[in-house]
């Protein structure tokens, strides 16, 4: 199972060179073990890196699932499953079966509204296509 078809990723990539002002402002009410703690209630700024956003349109790209991980944690009793799978896009299937690491982009997200019903496989690509930048994708 994949998707196929047109599809957007953008990427955010930070200069080397240029900056920009960030404002940090600090909670009124903080532990006082927080490195920031005779901070609290004020703002400052600081320069951070500029971030660069880069999109790259593909008219088509061949999306998988890697990897599936599933996360069940107790909190208060109560078990809780978290699901997260990584999935690249690649030029077409023969390239990701040549080399599946050579994607042109690869990602991470956790499934929402886990159903233990559906195929998990299912859910992730449905999710996947729920993207807006994934919305012309079909299973293949």
């Amino acid at each position: 199972m994949a998707l196929e078809g047109a599809a957007t990723y953008t990427t955010i990539s930070f200069s080397e060179t240029e900056t920009e002002d960030m404002v940090i402002t600090y909670p009124d009410e903080m532990n006082e073990n927080d490195p920031n703690y005779d901070k609290a209630g004020t703002s400052e700024t600081v320069q951070v890196p500029k971030q660069i956003m880069t999109t790259d349109t593909y008219e088509y790209v061949y999306v998988w699932v890697k990897q599936i991980e599933v996360f069940n944690n107790m909190i208060d009793g109560i078990k809780k499953t978290d699901v997260i799978y990584q999935y690249a896009g690649y030029e077409s299937k023969d390239a990701k079966a040549a080399d599946m690491e050579n994607y042109l982009f690869w990602n991470t997200r956790e499934v929402p509204n886990l159903d233990y019903n559906l195929n998990l496989w299912s859910q992730c690509y449905n999710d996947l296509k729920t993207l807006e930048n994934f919305k012309e994708l079909q299973n293949c």
